[in-house]
């Protein structure tokens, strides 16, 4: 595929793009490289289906800005994030918990996170004080 190769992509790579309709969301997925039949293949987490492997042209459709996180640098890290991204096919998507985000995160580095959501519990947050403290002022 051509843009597996344009950017250089790798199995166990975190890839991103933006999230179609929000410009400022990105969503994540792993790099599972080519099936026996030379289909290549990502493992996301998707809010309908939970962790499941798609097509490289699924992922692909429409994307923009995509982005590629090499994390992982030799041939046994690379491997153990495609065996833990496929062991996870069916897990269940939960926004704040177990979103795209943290299950890339979470098979390529180990660690469960997710920016993006700490980032709008931040501006959440920041929103919810400023509001309060206007309400309160107006007493």
């Amino acid at each position: 595929m051509f843009l597996i190769n344009h950017y250089g992509i790798q199995l166990g790579d975190k890839v991103s793009r933006l999230k179609r309709g929000v410009p400022f969301i990105r969503h994540y997925a792993v790099y599972l490289g080519a099936n026996e039949q030379g289909i290549h293949r990502f493992a996301e987490n998707n809010v309908n289906n939970g962790v499941q492997i798609v097509t490289a042209d699924d992922f692909f459709s429409n994307a923009e800005a995509i982005q590629v996180d090499r994390t992982n640098t030799n041939w046994e890290q690379r491997m153990r994030a495609v065996r833990l991204a496929e062991q996870k096919v069916g897990q269940k998507y939960n926004l704040l918990d177990y979103n795209c985000e943290h299950f890339a995160n979470e098979v390529t580095i180990g660690h469960r996170r997710s920016k993006q959501v700490s980032w709008g519990l931040g501006i959440s947050a920041f929103l919810i004080v400023g509001v309060a403290s206007t309400l309160i002022s107006k007493r």
